[in-house]
Order: structure tokens, then sequence, then C-alpha cells
């Protein structure tokens, strides 16, 4: 385990598995590095794979403002302690923190991006339909979701945590058990920064070889929203993980390790 301190003297605790290029994995809104498990036993014969909690998750005593800036000069601090280029995975809310230190830092630390079930903006308004929930998200229902996050915290878990897992009784069950211990106070800042971020102009600006990778099944995003944010970069591809929901690494983590494996490889 290896640490390192943030600018507001936060201590991010690295995990460092395998040797090889290296592969830094950032998780999504509610989850944890352990949900790269899987992936990252399968490749780290073959790479040097980091993972990390960030802020705010699996910490159930922060309950400071919170926001997508800051987890991205979170990421800024990381890359500059481990001392190598690296490929940067950013599932759901983790791609998003990667677009925001794209936006705000010199891309010296990144060697190329991967993108899971990600988009560069996730509220749907006027004629822009390819934001999150497959497009149906509206400001309507930001508005009831930080009500909910701020005031009835497990009711709002419960709604998420029925989209991530749909018909998995037994996964909904655990996640809702660990996560309704995360304070809610930095969850309403920063559902509300992601919900309002919008990166689709920054997009041409990326000069990094990119993936985007979708599930099949996505109950978050169209296969058609994945491809037109994949067209958005200069140098990208984008690859469909059939029979898979938003939680592609845990769902189909053998078919995931291996696109991983091909595009880091070839990039």
């Amino acid at each position: 385990m290896y640490t390192i301190k943030t600018k507001d003297n936060y201590s991010i605790k690295l995990n460092i598995e395998g040797k090889g290029k290296t592969l830094l994995y950032l998780h999504g809104f509610l989850g944890s590095s352990d949900d790269f498990r899987i992936v990252k036993r399968l490749l780290k014969d073959d790479f040097r794979i980091i993972t990390y909690d960030q802020k705010g998750f699996l910490e159930f005593n922060y309950n400071k403002y919170l926001d997508v800036k800051l987890l991205a000069d979170d990421l800024h601090e990381v890359l500059k302690g481990i001392g190598d280029k690296a490929v940067v995975i950013g599932h759901s809310m983790g791609g998003s923190v990667i677009l925001e230190y794209l936006k705000n830092y010199n891309d010296e630390f990144v060697e190329n991006c991967i993108f899971i079930e990600s988009s560069p903006k996730m509220l749907n308004d006027g004629s822009y339909k390819d934001g999150l929930f497959r497009g149906s998200y509206t400001i309507k229902d930001l508005d009831r979701d930080l009500y909910l996050i701020e005031n009835d915290w497990e009711s709002f878990l419960l709604s998420f945590i029925d989209k991530l897992f749909f018909n998995k009784m037994r996964e909904k069950e655990i996640a809702f058990e660990k996560l309704k211990q995360i304070p809610n106070q930095s969850m309403s800042s920063l559902w509300k920064s992601l919900v309002l971020s919008d990166y689709l102009s920054d997009l041409k600006n990326i000069e990094k070889e990119v993936c985007v990778i979708g599930g099949e099944n996505s109950l978050f995003y169209t296969r058609k929203s994945q491809e037109n944010f994949s067209n958005s970069f200069k140098k990208a591809s984008f690859i469909e993980i059939k029979a898979a929901n938003h939680l592609i690494m845990l769902e189909k983590p053998r078919e995931l390790a291996s696109v991983i494996k091909e595009k880091t490889n070839n990039g």
C-alpha cells in the first residue's frame, strides 16, 4: 500500500499490483476500487495496475464539500506521485474525473484513456439526448435527486442501485447495506457537479488515443450515445460488451480485460 497526500492533506491509499505498463483505474459514483478486482487479477501478469478509493467513498466519516474538480485534483496528485505515464481507465463517474483532469491539467502523465460506460454530458436538455438513463434524465430529475440525497438518502440509494443491478436482488441488498453508511452531505454536492458538467466542447482537443466501452444492455447509456462519445475524439474506437449492463467490470470481467489488454498493447 502506497499513500499520497493531496492538497487538502487527505491521504489516498494506492493499491499497486503487477509489473509492466501502468494502468490506473478510477471507479464510478458509489463504487470503489474493489469493483476492478477481477479484471485486475486477470491483467496483473502483464501490467502494473493501480487502483484507489476516491475521496468520500468507503471513508464513512467524510462529510466535506466534494465535486468533480476536487476529484480531478486528486487524480493529478496521484499521477504525479506514481512516477510513470499511465493508461487511465474510468468507469462512469471515473470517466468524468478523467475529462475534468484533461480539461484543467497538462496531460503529460497520461498515455491514453479508456472510458467505460461514461458520458461527456449527463444532463439531457434541448436537443441533447445522449445523457444519463438513456437520454431521460433532466433538470427536474436532478432537483428531485438532490432533495432525496439531502433528505432521504436511503430512497435515493434504492433507486440508483436498482438501475445498477437491475434484477439481481442479492447484489442490491449487499450494496445498499454498504452504501447507506456513506455521508450524504458530500454526495449531494458531488452528484450536482457531475450532472451539470459538460465536456462536449473539450473532446476535440484531446490528442490521446481513446477507447469508449459500453454495455449492450446498459440502463445508463444507449449504444448511439456511446458511439457519439467515441466519434467526438480525434483518435478513438468504440467497443460494445455483449449482455452487459452498467457494471461491465463485474458482469463481464474477462471480456473487459481482453479489450483493455488489446487496446493498451495496440495504443
